[in-house]
């Protein structure tokens, strides 16, 4: 099965927002968790090193702008030796400290920006990295769509203003993006820091892919729940309906011919969280609830 293009259909349990949004870009929502707290939509080591009441992620104040930003840390804690400040848009494995997961983003922004300050002890510099990938259903595999790494040289004892450029490797459109914040690199140093708030994407690369602008598939209702409609589909086959969940997993959806050439795709099935259905036809991005 060849897909030219797709359209993208994100299913959540959220409010709608917009796609370009990162989940709490400006870390004003935390939640308490046992004896530490933790920015919501993002992943951090506190609960490793909860035994030892020291924590490497926290809650700053005040922002820039805002009530709060996020505090990251490496320190030396007892037993587990210095751990690194280390944040993580999605979810971390708490072996490696390497990201497992980020949200669904199905934009093709030029940067990253926000406010930051940071100061290196050692010699292990922390970063800021950004990947967006999609699912690749010709190969069954994640494919990098755009990169990019920021090496934190030198020091920012007040905040300051950074933009950090996009690197694209794909023509297609993403489904997924994975943000990690480090204070440290692999040889963290005690003390070392590094402080963000509000983060956003800014720009717009544009596809030089071919998107066919004249289809007349209308998706609805926006948001959904328990089933989703495409009408005037005429020209789909239900073979060209493939659901995928944020990390790529592919998700059984039963599909049903409705009449009018109307498609609905039966969706109680699916565990709220986000979903990205692929079609064969023009792109089209909404949330659903």
């Amino acid at each position: 099965m060849q897909f030219k293009n797709f359209i993208t259909v994100i299913f959540s349990s959220l409010a709608i927002v917009s796609s370009a949004q990162i989940p709490n870009y400006s870390f004003e929502d935390w939640t308490t968790i046992d004896s530490y707290s933790m920015p919501v939509q993002w992943d951090c080591l506190n609960a490793l090193t909860e035994t030892a009441a020291m924590f490497t992620c926290e809650q700053g104040t005040p922002g820039s702008p805002g009530s709060s930003f996020l505090k990251l840390t490496s320190k030396n804690i007892p037993g587990m030796g210095v751990m690194p400040g280390v944040a993580v848009s999605g979810v971390i494995d708490t072996i490696t400290y390497a990201p497992i997961s980020g949200f669904a983003f199905t934009d093709r922004p030029e940067s990253l920006t926000g406010k930051w300050q940071h100061m290196i002890y050692g010699g292990s510099q922390g970063y800021i990295d950004v990947v967006l990938t999609r699912w690749d259903l010709t190969s069954g595999e994640r494919v990098t769509v755009a990169s990019a790494h920021k090496q934190l040289t030198g020091m920012a004892m007040s905040w300051a203003s950074f933009s950090i450029p996009l690197d694209y490797a794909d023509d297609n459109f993403p489904d997924s993006c994975i943000i990690t914040l480090r204070a440290s690199g692999n040889s963290p140093s005690q003390n070392d820091f590094l402080y963000i708030d509000n983060l956003q994407f800014e720009g717009t690369v544009v596809s030089t892919g071919v998107i066919n602008h004249n289809s007349t598939l209308q998706i609805f209702p926006n948001p959904a729940h328990d089933v989703l409609y495409i009408s005037d589909a005429s020209d789909l086959d239900f073979d060209d309906i493939v659901v995928v969940d944020a990390i790529g997993n592919i998700c059984h959806v039963s599909t049903s011919l409705q009449g009018n050439n109307k498609i609905m795709l039966d969706c109680s099935g699916l565990t709220p969280g986000i979903y990205v259905a692929h079609i064969l036809s023009e792109n089209i991005k909404f949330l659903v609830n």
